[in-house]
């Protein structure tokens, strides 16, 4: 009997073993498929490897762009300055001018005053 369970044990184990090693053979790839895969997944890497460097080009022109326009703005700004205060300077110079003449309309409208003869 003892015989009986033992072999019914090892029967048992061995259609498991088989039936696990039927399901790999059923389940796992052979090298040339491995191979065929690996040969389709580096293709794939190549292509993106390629776009990320179309990317990086992209950016780098924009980089590029980007200094440019820095650039031109820091320019603009300095021409803007100077041309602020050339207004101002200009401003200032023209109020002055106004104000002398303003005071010398005043002092020759008292002198003809002085001048005309009284009604």
């Amino acid at each position: 009997m003892e015989d009986n369970k033992l072999l019914q044990e090892i029967l048992e184990t061995v259609n498991s073993t088989f039936e696990t090693v039927n399901f790999i053979k059923d389940n796992a790839v052979t090298k040339d498929e491995f191979e065929e895969f690996k040969g389709e997944v580096n293709k794939k890497f190549d292509e993106v490897n390629g776009r990320f460097d179309e990317v990086n080009g992209r950016f780098d022109t924009l980089e590029s762009e980007l200094r440019s326009i820095r650039i031109e703005l820091t320019d603009i700004k300095r021409r803007l300055d100077q041309l602020e205060k050339r207004t101002k300077e200009d401003s200032d110079a023209h109020a002055g001018d106004i104000l002398e003449l303003r005071q010398r309309v005043q002092m020759l409208e008292r002198q003809v005053k002085q001048l005309q003869p009284a009604h």
